[in-house]
């Protein structure tokens, strides 16, 4: 196997540009929903996922893929962030509140 080439100088540019993106957008966006809203990044994606589903119900370990978080953190968001709420049933799964 040959060693890659190194970046051409404009291939660098946009690679540290598209790595800074990657870092400061999230950022950006979790401040703005958690001034108005209260929410972190997390949980605000944990209700995009679930508005999105017929049934607004899903098992963890799909919340998990839709979102890019493990099993566990989806368990820490929804334990810490609604622990009484009754959005979610004793298996994990959520229920529909309206």
């Amino acid at each position: 196997m040959t060693d890659p080439a190194p970046l051409e100088h404009a291939e660098e540019v946009l690679w540290r540009g598209l790595m800074r993106l990657l870092v400061t957008v999230p950022r950006v966006m979790s401040d703005d929903l958690e001034r108005p809203a209260g929410l972190i990044g997390s949980e605000c994606m944990v209700l995009v996922h679930l508005s999105e589903v017929m049934e607004r119900r899903l098992r963890t370990s799909d919340l998990a893929d839709r979102t890019g978080l493990s099993p566990s953190r989806i368990t820490r968001v929804v334990e810490a962030t609604w622990p009484h709420a009754g959005c979610f049933d004793a298996t994990g799964a959520p229920t529909r509140t309206e």
